[in-house]
């Protein structure tokens, strides 16, 4: 026998939206580790930065770049003008707590006035580093989005 063969007859397509609960669950968990990445890991990690650039190893990195002559390291320089010129106001604040203290024939600072006057010292300095504003290029999503649209922009659309 002959096998009857049904001839194909396309159907019409019709849109459907996806699910709303796994689709809500993608946002939410995307957005949830956004926010979680910027509200906690870099407020985070800005702190232990600075913390390292004050006393940890960068301190002496940071010495070196201050005290080069003005026409050397310029590239460096121009990278860490926001935490140069930070140390700059320190060490302005240092010189006059130094010359305020001479002055007023005060002793020589005890140990724990030294220590008091280092922590107000790192107050200041944990005070001016504020979050920045999240469309700067101080954010690693930013620049790596900005790289692949300019990657997209040149090589796309041949």
């Amino acid at each position: 026998g002959v096998s009857s063969v049904k001839a194909y007859t396309p159907g019409q397509f019709e849109p459907q939206a996806p699910a709303l609960g796994p689709t809500l669950a993608v946002f939410a968990s995307t957005f949830g580790v956004a926010a979680y990445w910027w509200l906690v890991l870099v407020p985070s990690e800005r702190r232990d930065l600075a913390k390292n650039k004050n006393k940890g190893g960068l301190n002496e990195y940071l010495d070196d770049l201050y005290y080069a002559p003005d026409g050397e390291r310029k590239l460096e320089k121009w990278f860490y003008a926001e935490w140069l010129a930070r140390r700059e106001r320190v060490r302005k604040m240092s010189k006059k707590t130094v010359q305020e203290r001479d002055e007023s024939g005060v002793a020589v600072l005890t140990k724990e006035e030294e220590e008091q006057a280092n922590l107000a010292i790192e107050r200041e300095i944990e005070q001016a580093a504020p979050t920045p504003n999240f469309l700067s290029l101080d954010n690693p999503i930013i620049v790596a989005i900005s790289v692949v649209l300019l990657g997209v922009a040149v090589f796309g659309g041949r």
